[in-house]
């Protein structure tokens, strides 16, 4: 189905409703340990779990082999099926696990970033999006987001509650480039302009 300007319009709407809140992920960047075949789902990390990669968490595509289809770069999913040296992702939260297919996933072209999401406040930054016009929107709020020292800012995120750890996100998008804060400081999340083609994480 080809949505047109006003279906895409009253979808993107939809969204930005459930996204009254802004925050900000901080990241860590794994590439697999060994390939994961067609038809199956687990993606091999040798300490995986040890290292924080467990059911629940984002994770978002940095890269992907190509020719597999149906997981996208670009997009983030959830851990599912953890194991100590591996994990599975799904499209939501406890759902169901994907199966690689179209191609292998190879180690070599493949790269995985688990979010983690800033908490410097305990509180996410409201948002005020303004009424979408032809498959657009912008934050007119522009929130200015505590960052803790030592932390580099990697991905922003869209929240339907304001208390970390609370709700579900909404979307996810990386940011242009990540910046380091080497003592706390403040984020301005100036550029939250979105399209109806980039609200669903």
């Amino acid at each position: 189905m080809s949505l047109t300007a006003y279906g895409a319009d009253a979808a993107l709407t939809g969204a930005i409703e459930k996204m009254k809140f802004a925050n900000l992920f901080s990241s860590v960047t794994k590439a697999p340990t060994s390939n994961t075949a067609i038809a199956a789902s687990l993606i091999n990390m040798t300490g995986s779990e040890a290292a924080g990669w467990t059911n629940g968490k984002m994770v978002y595509i940095k890269a992907l082999t190509g020719a597999i289809t149906n997981i996208l770069p670009k997009r983030t999913y959830f851990i599912v099926g953890m194991t100590a040296n591996g994990f599975e992702l799904a499209e939501e939260e406890g759902g169901v696990a994907i199966k690689v297919e179209g191609h292998i996933l190879e180690t070599a072209t493949t790269e995985f970033q688990l979010l983690k999401e800033i908490n410097a406040t305990g509180k996410r930054f409201a948002t005020k999006f303004k009424a979408v016009t032809l498959r657009t929107t912008e934050d007119e709020n522009k929130p200015e987001i505590t960052v803790p020292a030592a932390t580099t800012v990697t991905h922003a995120g869209w929240f339907d509650n304001e208390t970390i750890a609370a709700g579900k996100c909404h979307a996810v998008e990386a940011l242009t480039e990540a910046e380091t804060f080497a003592a706390e400081g403040k984020f301005t999340l100036s550029s939250d302009k979105l399209e109806s083609s980039k609200t669903v994480a």
